[in-house]
């Protein structure tokens, strides 16, 4: 018993003389400089032009760190110009969308056409960037819709599970760059309303790289976010956009989604990409088109 005690003596000196050694410094860490944060994305199939302005956030600031789902974070009073080189439109802040935002007919987007869009709040400095709209608009050559069966009993078994399998013609003698977006489309009517919802379960980014004016195939199991059982007279589609992306678009989503984080603990941060010039976020576009397969 002495022994046991001795040892707990030792150990006890030596915490008291690491403790005792420990020094307390202030450091001073710089300070940053606040930026604007910019995203815009133009498409010829889009019915408004949408353009998400916000200030970055500092080093250890207690903002919310998703500015698109905190309106208070968004800055009312830039001036946001979007042009082609010939003609231009100034973006209208919207305080029921909390987004600088117009409908398309205002300013119809065309494909092949380059655009600039500025952003210039008072007291920073002005950002600025550009896209080109790209000039071909993929389809789907082949699309296929395969149902699974649920091979365990849980809560989820009331959902289907599907295989869906898709083809398209790439664009021979340029790079090209795509993203493919899922959705579970469901319609329900309910007496004098219908009701419409639509949930995203599967998105990817790919290119063309080694497969140059081939045929691109993917395949990929999805499920759906609706249950089996559900009232009479309601449609349900899954809904497929396949986009033609500009670079910068494919860039900035790609590192979005290995930013993730996912549940691995010990992954690595990614830089999200910016083309914003003095600036932050992204300003890209696409061409794309979209098939529904009932279910």
């Amino acid at each position: 018993m002495k022994k046991i005690k001795y040892i707990y003596i030792i150990i006890i000196a030596i915490v008291s003389t690491l403790v005792s050694c420990e020094d307390y410094v202030d450091v001073d860490i710089p300070g940053q400089e606040k930026k604007i944060v910019a995203y815009c994305f133009l498409s010829p199939q889009d019915t408004v032009l949408r353009v998400f302005v916000f200030e970055s956030n500092p080093l250890f600031d207690t903002t919310h760190f998703n500015s698109f789902f905190n309106p208070e974070s968004t800055i009312s009073n830039a001036i946001v110009t979007i042009d082609d080189g010939i003609n231009s439109i100034q973006v209208p802040y919207d305080e029921i969308e909390n987004k600088y935002y117009i409908n398309a007919a205002a300013y119809p987007i065309t494909a092949g056409t380059t655009y600039y869009l500025t952003v210039e709040i008072p007291g920073l400095n002005t950002v600025t960037s550009k896209t080109t709209i790209p000039q071909q608009t993929p389809e789907f050559t082949h699309t296929n819709l395969i149902q699974l069966a649920n091979s365990n009993q849980n809560e989820f078994e009331s959902y289907g599970r599907f295989l869906f399998e898709t083809k398209w013609q790439d664009f021979a003698g340029e790079e090209n760059f795509y993203s493919l977006n899922i959705f579970d489309e469901v319609i329900s009517p309910a007496g004098e309303m219908t009701y419409y919802n639509t949930f995203q379960i599967h998105k990817e980014y790919l290119d063309d790289n080694g497969r140059e004016g081939s045929v691109i195939s993917t395949s990929t199991e999805i499920q759906t976010f609706t249950p089996d059982i559900i009232q009479e007279g309601t449609e349900r589609y899954i809904r497929a956009y396949l986009l033609n992306c500009s670079k910068d678009y494919y860039l900035y989503h790609r590192s979005v989604m290995n930013g993730a984080g996912g549940s691995d603990p010990f992954s690595e941060p990614t830089i999200v990409y910016s083309n914003i010039e003095n600036g932050l976020g992204c300003f890209g576009s696409f061409n794309g088109s979209s098939v529904a397969i009932a279910y």
